[in-house]
């Protein structure tokens, strides 16, 4: 679906509902259901854009068993795995001191091999 169809699809949509926070609610419940569904897809393979090197690095991980903190396959410095956090991008409670959030206590770091 290019732009153009996608715009075309939205305005329709906005139309059907009663007022603008529904419609909001609505799509933004679809986006995360997607994007959880496109993490399941990756079938133990995450994909996160390295902050100290900007290379997208795809790993084989379980953020159930190792968590969400890993270490970059091309520069070997700490990746936090937000794409996969259960929150999305709402809610988020990273602490840059303790380098940590509540789904990636300090303590839970596994080490590179």
């Amino acid at each position: 679906m290019d732009e153009k169809e996608l715009m075309f699809q939205l305005t329709y949509m906005a139309s059907v509902f009663e007022n603008r926070d529904e419609f909001v609610t609505f799509i933004a419940k679809h986006a995360h259901d997607k994007i959880l569904s496109l993490r399941k897809e990756l079938n133990g393979y995450v994909s996160e854009l390295c902050p100290h090197c900007s290379r997208e690095a795809t790993i084989e991980w379980n953020v159930e068993q190792d968590g969400y903190k890993a270490y970059c396959p091309y520069c070997s410095k700490r990746l936090m795995l937000c794409s996969m956090c259960p929150n999305g991008n709402s809610g988020c409670d990273f602490d840059r001191e303790t380098d940590s959030c509540k789904y990636n206590p300090k303590y839970h770091v596994k080490e590179k091999q």
